[in-house]
């Protein structure tokens, strides 16, 4: 395992978000319709079992949109992300949820170890400069049996086109892959192990419906999950 590592600032991922926070969670590729709750719900728990309480941090969290999945799901969910405009909103659709307010460069005083049975994201691996190091702070604060669970989605050049996010795939590791397999070696040198991946096939049963009606191109998501070893 490669040593736990400071992690460098990604200002401009926070200021991006910080004005995009206005309008985020409506648009295609995005958002989680309310038709398509119950099917992340289902394919949620195909891959990670029932909740059973379980104590859940969202890493990322934006505006909260896995996090309502997640507790509707029966999960004690915690959210946290680094731009407040983000957490503004989704404290105001979920009041009852815990969120905090993360440093991208002080991660590992955030919580402490074994504070959690999951941690999980979506659409957020593409936003990191250091991955590994991330991925080292998630085993640390892992109960001994806890899972990690990565959603993102076969993300093209084309994705990243807007001006704000457009030197994202030269320079974040994650932004622009193929292919759930770097994310799973990566996980693997942070720690994990019995790593798999899987498409959401309910979710992307109903967002290629939905990408045709609308005229966009479907968004293809996978699940890679990994237990803290």
């Amino acid at each position: 395992m490669t040593s736990r590592i400071t992690v460098n600032a990604e200002s401009e991922v926070t200021r991006a978000y910080n004005k995009a926070a206005v309008s985020y969670g409506v648009g295609y590729g995005h958002d989680i319709p309310s038709g398509a709750v119950d099917l992340y719900v289902k394919d949620l728990e195909d891959h990670l079992g029932k909740p059973d309480h379980r104590k859940a941090l969202d890493f990322g969290c934006g505006t909260g949109l896995l996090t309502g999945v997640l507790a509707m799901s029966g999960y004690e969910v915690t959210g946290v992300d680094a731009s407040k405009q983000m957490l503004s909103k989704a404290r105001k659709k979920h009041p009852h949820v815990r969120f905090k307010l993360c440093n991208p460069t002080k991660l590992g005083a955030l919580f402490a170890e074994r504070s959690f049975d999951l941690v999980i994201c979506r659409q957020v691996v593409g936003h990191f400069k250091a991955p590994i190091a991330v991925f080292e702070e998630w085993h640390h604060w892992l109960a001994p049996d806890g899972k990690v669970a990565v959603i993102d989605g076969l993300w093209t050049r084309w994705d990243w086109r807007d001006k704000a996010w457009r030197k994202f795939p030269d320079e974040f590791p994650l932004s622009c892959t193929q292919t759930w397999a770097t994310v799973r070696y990566m996980l693997q040198l942070a720690g994990f192990s019995n790593l798999r991946g899987a498409w959401l096939h309910r979710v992307n049963g109903f967002e290629s419906v939905r990408a045709v009606e609308m005229g966009e191109r479907p968004v293809i998501r996978y699940i890679v999950v990994g237990d803290k070893t």
